[in-house]
């Protein structure tokens, strides 16, 4: 469903609609991608995978903010990267297309399976956010590649654990 939120989301849709606009009136082409919580080799690590493993291999506890029962479809840096290859050599009119996994995850599995794959002593450790954070966070957080492979004959198929294995080489 799309009902964003925050700047943030907001700006992305507007972006969206104006692509479409510009087919509509001018007849130029573009792709539009959805990216679904990409990660991978070197991400910033104010992100949630690279904290989490940071934490681990340090033996602190891992911050998981809330229940952790919030959920995150997490694509791979190489999937993202051939989809977008796989993209690039055909024209469209302002089409969207979702790039995800396909894989729902809570944090908190995610948190105890870099535990597991680290072999770390870290236990998990929730945290409480501020009342305001709650009114933009994403409960759920899953996409569909349907329209990808439609068009593409490919999906992301790196599983996550996979992915962070590749990660922790």
């Amino acid at each position: 469903m799309l009902d964003p939120k925050i700047s943030y989301a907001i700006a992305k849709r507007c972006n969206e609609i104006y692509l479409k606009s510009l087919y509509q009136e001018k007849k130029i082409d573009s792709v539009i991608l959805r990216f679904f919580n990409v990660y991978g080799e070197k991400q910033d690590e104010r992100m949630v995978i690279p904290r989490f493993i940071e934490q681990a291999k340090n033996g602190n506890p891992i911050t998981v903010y809330g229940n952790g029962k919030q959920t995150r479809d997490f694509t791979y840096i190489d999937d993202v990267v051939y989809s977008i290859i796989q993209l690039a050599s055909v024209s469209w009119w302002a089409e969207i297309f979702n790039i995800s996994h396909e894989s729902e995850t809570t944090i908190k599995d995610l948190a105890e399976m870099i535990i597991d794959l680290t072999q770390s002593s870290s236990n998990l450790s929730y945290v409480e956010t501020t009342t305001n954070r709650y009114d933009f966070e994403v409960g759920r957080r899953y996409g569909n590649s349907w329209k990808l492979e439609s068009v593409t004959g490919y999906k992301p198929k790196t599983t996550l654990e996979e992915g962070l294995r590749r990660i922790l080489k």
